[in-house]
């Protein structure tokens, strides 16, 4: 099921640490009833595992997914759909950098957001999003 565990930093709401005796705990089952898989699993990708992160980002987060995978669609009906592309793989290379910077998952995104819209471009989303267990298919 995992192949690599890693330990987090804490996860805040408004600043704050989450815990029951302050009332303010968001379980996995009540955010699910608002935002999908992808948007939890992206949203929590979008903070370095050594930081805290804070619940409070999930709107901007769910915006920025839907920018990607519209990047993504509209790249057009011919774009190449193998991530072995040569010219997919060079679009991936500072995303990589990055992911090979101690998981540096934040700026692996960026890495993606910078891509140039192009039929390659959509291939290099692909790819990266299945390598982050996200899908390139939803809203936005």
């Amino acid at each position: 099921m995992v192949k690599y565990w890693v330990h987090t930093h804490l996860l805040t709401m408004s600043g704050e640490k989450m815990s029951k005796s302050l009332g303010n705990v968001v379980t996995v089952k009540d955010a699910l009833e608002s935002y999908s898989q992808d948007q939890l699993r992206f949203y929590f990708l979008l903070t370095h595992y050594r930081k805290d992160m804070d619940l409070s980002g999930l709107k901007e987060s769910t915006a920025r997914l839907g920018r990607l995978r519209k990047a993504a669609r509209e790249a057009g009906p011919g774009h190449a759909r193998s991530p072995k592309n040569a010219s997919s793989t060079a679009l991936l290379e500072g995303f990589f950098d990055a992911m090979n910077d101690d998981f540096d998952t934040p700026a692996a995104i960026e890495a993606l957001e910078a891509l140039p819209a192009s039929a390659a471009s959509a291939a290099a989303l692909e790819a990266a999003f299945k390598i982050l267990g996200v899908t390139t298919v939803g809203p936005g």
